[in-house]
This record gives C-alpha cells, sequence and structure tokens, in this order.
C-alpha cells in the first residue's frame, strides 16, 4: 500500500468557452477533459466531483483509469470517503451518501437529505461510534446537523432519506472538518477501554478562524441576553418552510449542562429525582462526556 497525493486543477473562462483541468497525482499526471471541484480516496480509489458528475479513478500502470461514474444533481463541490462510502454536498441539494461496490464496479445513491428547503451546504463529515456511523453537515446558516441512515423507519422512505438526529446553531460558517480517533490520556482511569477507542470525533474549523469539536459551548450567564436553548436552534432558511429539524433537538450546550455541578447537594437530588436516575449516576455521565471531548 503506498500513499499518493491527489491535487485537482480547473480553467474557467466563461459558459462559452468548455471548462478544462487535471488530476495531478504524486508525480504522475493525467489529463482530465473537464475540471475537478473535488476529490477524495474510496477504499483505495481516487473519487473526484467533476459538475454534477461522480467519477471513480483507479491508478494503475502510471495512469489514471475511469471506473465509474455517478450522475448526481447540480454541482458537486465536497466530497469525504469512508472505506466504500462517501458523502457528497451538492451546492443546491445538501447531502448525498454513496456506495461503491467494487464486485460490480458501480458506484450509486444509497440516500439523501429530500428537505426541499435546504440550506446551503458547506461540508460534511462521517462520525464514528463504535459500531454506529452517522454524518454531520454544516450550512451557510450555521446550523450543524446530523444525520443517520436508517432503512427500517418509516420516515426514512425505505432507506432514500437521510434522517435528521440533531441539529444545532453554531453561529459560525464552518467550512472544515476533520475526523480524529478515540483515546485519552486517562484511559487507564476508564472502566470500559476499548469502548472508548472505538468512538471519534469531529474537529470543526470555521471562516472566521475558530475551531472546536461537534459539542458546542456557551457561558454562562448567557451573553448578549440570548436564549440558552432559544438560540442554539437550528435555523431554516424560511419561517414557513416545512423542516425536518424542528423535532430533532438532541444536541444540547455543553457548558449549559454542566452548571449542575455547581447546585447544591439537595438541588442536585431533586433534579436527578425528577429524570428518574440519582446524583452519582449524573456525576458518572458528566465525567466520562468531559474525557471523551477533550482529546489531548
Amino acid at each position: 500500500m503506498q500513499n499518493y497525493l491527489a491535487l485537482g486543477t480547473a480553467i474557467n473562462y466563461g459558459e462559452e468557452v468548455f471548462v478544462r483541468g487535471r488530476i495531478i497525482l504524486s508525480c504522475v499526471r493525467q489529463r482530465a477533459e473537464r475540471s475537478s471541484d473535488k476529490y477524495v480516496f474510496c477504499n483505495g480509489y481516487l473519487l473526484t466531483g467533476m459538475g454534477q458528475k461522480v467519477f471513480i479513478w483507479q491508478f494503475r500502470d502510471g495512469e489514471l483509469n475511469g471506473v465509474s461514474f455517478l450522475d448526481l444533481h447540480f454541482y458537486v463541490h465536497h466530497l469525504v470517503g469512508f472505506r466504500n462510502l462517501a458523502v457528497a454536498c451538492d451546492l443546491y441539494r445538501s447531502l448525498s451518501l454513496l456506495r461503491y461496490q467494487e464486485e460490480y464496479k458501480a458506484l450509486s445513491l444509497v440516500s439523501r437529505d429530500l428537505r426541499p428547503s435546504a440550506p446551503t451546504p458547506m461540508a460534511a463529515h462521517f462520525l464514528v461510534d463504535g459500531s454506529h456511523l452517522g454524518f454531520i453537515l454544516s450550512d451557510e446558516g450555521g446550523n450543524v446537523t446530523l444525520f443517520n441512515y436508517l432503512p427500517e423507519t418509516k420516515e426514512s422512505m425505505g432507506g432514500e432519506r437521510l434522517i435528521i438526529r440533531a441539529s444545532i446553531n453554531v453561529g459560525s460558517l464552518i467550512n472544515s472538518f476533520v475526523r480524529i480517533k478515540g483515546g485519552h490520556v486517562s484511559e487507564c482511569l476508564v472502566e470500559n477501554e476499548g469502548q472508548a477507542r472505538e468512538t471519534q470525533t469531529c474537529i470543526f474549523a470555521t471562516l472566521d478562524g475558530s475551531f472546536g469539536v461537534q459539542v458546542m459551548t456557551m457561558h454562562v450567564p448567557q451573553p448578549a441576553g440570548l436564549n440558552p436553548k432559544g438560540a442554539r436552534s437550528a435555523r431554516p432558511v424560511s419561517s414557513n418552510s416545512n423542516q425536518q429539524i424542528s423535532s430533532a433537538r438532541n444536541i444540547v450546550d455543553g457548558n449549559l449542562v454542566f452548571q449542575y455541578l455547581n447546585l447544591s447537594t439537595q438541588d442536585k437530588m431533586d433534579l436527578a429525582r425528577k429524570l428518574g436516575t440519582s446524583r452519582y449516576q449524573i456525576l458518572d455521565d458528566l465525567i466520562e462526556i468531559h474525557r471523551t471531548i477533550t482529546p489531548y
């Protein structure tokens, strides 16, 4: 197995001139008839986005050979691969989940976000938690949305629709995600060390120069008088649009939750009793959350 560096170029002089570009793979160059807007490796193959098409390339005998392609919607500008899966961001059709079947040399569309008025996507990535796989998406509205592929549920329409599990507004435009594997310096103190190593997280970068992890934070007391729940709610494109995210409120503010530690003993016991648990269990959960979101 050898690693390669893939680069894509594009020359665009307007609608009347044919767009040209090329793919540069390490020191070996192979010209392409169209511009390459996004590229990523998928199961050992090179996956590129060219306009509304997604191509699969194989590097053999010093040349890039086309294996398969798939027509998506309008303009693919972001691709991320994970084994034989990939997520693609289309400029006007949000997120799509792709699968490459090597035995059939077929690249197919598995599922996608079917919201009729979804904001323009900016970046996407995979979230891995043991045997569970999710997809995280950021858009130009400052929202971060978590999707799952659940073909057995009725809402997924037989697997054609990606189900929104959670959403939050971070107030910044996220343009990049980096997935890191689990592991922490305090693993020797964790009861289930193997489970901690199987959990992965994503670090994101924003256009205003900030970065963080997918657990969003805010300060208490409320900055600028913002409501800790309403200010972090995902924002639809328009108020009258039919949004699936309205019922997906499964992401909470981390600093707000950790204020439980500042309550008195009696308040902790009363709140735990209302939740049907014990304060010791809540404290254990908070410690585990803090350990998980601290990557170094």
